[in-house]
């Protein structure tokens, strides 16, 4: 006749269970950190890039933050991925803020828009909502 584990019996269990995932969990963690090429800072040149207010209009300002002289070139697209704008600029490290009144030749219509930044070394993307 078997006895019914009691309550300290059945927490044992769990923390041995939960134990034998934690360990599964750390081991995948690290396997997958092995694996992974991560890219150094000073290989990375466009350190801070976003769009406020989003969302917005012509008004909103693009940031950006270089972390060395870039020919950068600025390009905006629609949800099908056609170029509805593009401008370019030499800027040097730093911060920069830039009108998107500067970028659209026109006023976009209210939408989704997909605002590409190419520092030459990397394109970064942030969603853009005309309202």
């Amino acid at each position: 006749i078997k006895a019914s584990p009691t309550s300290s019996d059945r927490l044992l269990m769990m923390l041995s269970s939960f134990t034998r995932e934690v360990t599964a969990a750390s081991f995948l963690v690290n396997a997958i950190r092995e694996r992974l090429v991560i890219p150094s800072r000073k290989n990375i040149l466009l350190s801070e890039f976003s769009v406020i207010p989003n969302p917005g209009n012509l008004d909103s300002r693009l940031i950006l933050t270089l972390s060395d002289y870039s020919n950068t070139k600025i390009f905006v697209t629609n949800l099908l991925g056609e170029i509805i704008a593009v401008k370019e600029y030499k800027l040097h490290s730093g911060y920069h803020e830039i009108s998107l009144k500067e970028i659209f030749k026109d006023k976009p219509n209210s939408g989704i828009y997909f605002i590409n930044v190419d520092s030459g070394k990397e394109i970064k993307t942030q969603k853009f909502v005309v309202f």
